[in-house]
């Protein structure tokens, strides 16, 4: 799967909103990860699995009202805590 294409077209569906680069930089982010494996890659799988499914009208809608910088940012997670017994 060629996911820089991929990654691409997503941020063409966000061109004109008010957090357009954010989002650019956070598609970067996750592209890194989907190449990295392990829980990271995860994230970044299911990212992409839900911007596939979705029409360029409703992921702009989604970057316009919704997204918020850093949401898809597998990086800027904190980690889990473990509840220990």
């Amino acid at each position: 799967m060629n996911t820089t294409r991929t990654f691409t077209k997503f941020a063409k569906a966000a061109e004109n909103c008010r957090y357009k680069n954010d989002f650019q930089y956070d598609l970067v982010q996750c592209e890194k990860a989907y190449q990295m494996g392990g829980k990271m890659r995860i994230e970044a799988e299911c990212w992409l699995n839900l911007f596939e499914s979705l029409e360029a009208d409703d992921i702009h809608s989604y970057v316009r009202y919704q997204y918020r910088p850093g949401d898809l940012d597998p990086f800027r997670k904190k980690p889990e805590k473990v509840k220990t017994p």
